[in-house]
């Protein structure tokens, strides 16, 4: 198993769920085990939210 930092599809980590983003993640021999929360500062915290919302609505802004 490995700790790595790739793109996870998050589902209440760090206050963002619906968007995937590059955090650290076990990742074993079947993909990914675990994403793992580490501590970081409220304004850490702010700055991710709002880099995950911003990601949001741009997928939203694509016509697929």
């Amino acid at each position: 198993d490995s700790i790595l930092t790739v793109s996870s599809f998050l589902e209440g980590q760090y206050g963002l769920s619906d968007v995937c983003l590059s955090v650290p993640t076990l990742i074993n021999k079947d993909g990914v085990d675990k994403i793992l929360t580490v501590p970081i500062s409220e304004d850490e915290q702010k700055q991710l939210i709002k880099s995950g919302n911003a990601l949001k609505e741009v997928i939203k802004s694509i016509e697929i």
